[in-house]
């Protein structure tokens, strides 16, 4: 298991290497680091996270008929 100092290591080092670029992480993607470094969640979970997002952001008619 990882601890939080790890976590914010690598975390913050990849802050540093996206910072002012385009895929620098939106305020919904800090949230869910900032969950990982607190130990919410595992590296899976904020990676289906995204994925499950980025699937609603590409289909948002689809949320319309549930």
């Amino acid at each position: 298991m990882e601890n939080t100092e790890k976590r914010t290591k690598r975390v913050t080092w990849a802050l540093a290497m996206t910072s002012n670029t385009p895929i620098a992480p939106c305020a919904y993607e800090r949230g869910l680091l900032d969950r990982y470094v607190l130990g919410h969640l595992s590296l899976d979970q904020v990676l289906l996270l995204l994925e499950c997002h980025a699937a609603q952001a590409t289909h948002p008619a689809d949320q319309l008929a549930d």
